[in-house]
C-alpha cells in the first residue's frame, strides 16, 4: 500500500515536492489502516465526470452517494453503487495518489548516500523528451546535496550538436560530467586509427576507471560510429549485469522500446522504464498490458490518465512495482 507515515519495513518510492518543501511516498508490504492515505473532500472523487461516466450515476445520484459515505447512512435506492464506489474509494487510497490539483511534483531520485543508482532505460519517438528528462535529472544531482552528488560519463553521437546538452557543458558541472562525441564524424577526426581504438581509449577506458557510485549515459547508441556500435552494446549489456558489483549506474537512451539485442536485457536487469506516453501512446499501452500483466481495459486507462496529469511516467519493474509519473502515482 501507499503511505506518507513512516514505518520500518517501508520501501521509500520517490518524493512529492512542493518548492523546497518535500513528502516521501513509500510503499508497504501490507494494507494497514492505520498507515492509510486519507482524503479531506470527497469532491477529489464525485466532482470528476470520469468517475461519474466509469460507475453510470448523475450528478444527483453522485450527491446522494457521496453523502452517504460521509453519514455512512446507506441508501437503499442506490445500495449497490454505494457499495461498488466504497470499495473502489478504498483501493483507490492504498494504491493510487493523484497530485493533479496540486502544484506539488513527484520526484525519482539517485539513492542517497552515493548507493548504486541501478539501471534505467528511457524510451521515447524523437521529440519526446528523452534528453531534456536526462539533463534535468542530471543536473538535480549535481545541485542537490554535496554528499550525493555523483560523477556522469555522457557518451552520445551528438554531444557536440544537441542543444539540449549544453546545460551539462557549464563550467560549474566540468569536474562532475564528462561528455565524449561518439558520432562517425568525431570518430574520423579523432587521433585514432578506427572506431574500435576509438572505443578503447574513449570510452572503454572511461568505464573501467570510474569511480564507484558513477552513472554512465549512452544516448542513441545505435547512432554512434558504425565501426563501435557492437561494442558499445557489449559493454552496455555487461553494465546492465553486474554493474553494481562496482557500483555503477546507467541510464540508456533509445527510440524503440522493441530494440531486439539493445533492449533484450533492459527487462531483466533495468530497475525503471521511463516512457513518455504522449508520443507513443499505443507502444507504451501494449507494453503494460504485455509486459505487466494489466488488463487491456487498465492499461488504457493508466495510459490516460499519465497522458493527462504529465509528459512522463517512470515504470518501477523491481518490487515494488509501481508507475510513477509526474501528478499521478500508482501501484501494480
Amino acid at each position: 500500500m501507499l503511505t506518507l507515515k513512516a514505518h520500518k519495513d517501508n520501501v521509500l518510492l520517490c518524493y512529492m515536492r512542493t518548492g523546497k518543501k518535500e513528502v516521501p511516498v513509500f510503499w508497504h508490504p501490507i494494507v494497514d489502516k492505520s498507515l492509510r492515505n486519507t482524503v479531506d473532500d470527497l469532491g477529489c472523487f464525485f466532482g470528476k465526470e470520469d468517475f461519474r461516466d466509469q460507475f453510470e450515476i448523475s450528478e444527483e445520484q453522485s450527491d446522494i452517494i457521496k453523502n452517504s459515505l460521509i453519514t455512512n447512512d446507506i441508501p437503499e435506492k442506490h445500495q449497490s453503487k454505494h457499495f461498488k464506489i466504497k470499495k473502489y474509494i478504498g483501493e483507490c487510497l492504498v494504491s493510487e495518489m493523484d497530485i493533479s490539483d496540486q502544484s506539488a511534483t513527484f520526484e525519482i531520485r539517485f539513492p542517497p548516500d552515493k548507493q548504486w543508482a541501478a539501471s534505467e532505460i528511457i524510451c521515447g519517438g524523437s521529440g519526446s523528451g528523452k534528453t531534456h528528462y536526462t539533463v534535468n535529472r542530471i543536473i538535480s544531482n549535481l545541485t542537490g546535496k554535496p554528499n550525493n552528488r555523483r560523477k556522469f560519463y555522457y557518451f552520445s553521437a551528438e554531444w557536440n550538436s544537441d542543444l539540449t546538452l549544453n546545460k551539462l557543458k557549464e563550467d560549474r558541472f566540468k569536474d562532475a560530467v564528462t561528455g565524449i562525441d561518439c558520432g562517425e564524424e568525431a570518430v574520423e577526426m579523432s587521433e585514432y586509427e578506427n572506431a574500435e581504438q576509438f572505443f578503447i581509449n574513449e570510452v572503454k577506458l572511461r568505464v573501467d576507471n570510474a569511480d564507484k557510485s558513477s552513472v554512465i549515459c549512452f544516448d542513441d547508441p545505435s547512432d554512434m560510429s558504425l565501426g563501435m556500435t557492437h561494442l558499445v552494446r557489449t559493454l552496455q549489456n555487461r553494465l546492465m549485469r553486474v554493474g553494481r558489483h562496482r557500483g555503477l549506474g546507467l541510464m540508456f537512451l533509445t527510440h524503440n522500446l522493441r530494440g531486439g539485442s539493445w533492449t533484450a536485457q533492459c527487462s531483466n536487469s533495468c530497475r525503471y522504464f521511463t516512457l513518455f506516453p504522449r508520443s507513443q501512446s499505443a507502444k507504451v499501452r501494449d507494453f503494460i498490458h504485455r509486459d505487466l500483466g494489466l488488463m487491456l481495459g487498465e492499461a488504457r486507462r493508466a495510459v490516460k490518465i499519465f497522458k493527462q496529469t504529465g509528459r512522463v511516467m517512470r515504470v518501477r519493474m523491481h518490487s515494488p512495482n509501481a508507475i510513477i509519473g509526474d501528478k499521478f502515482l500508482m501501484l501494480l
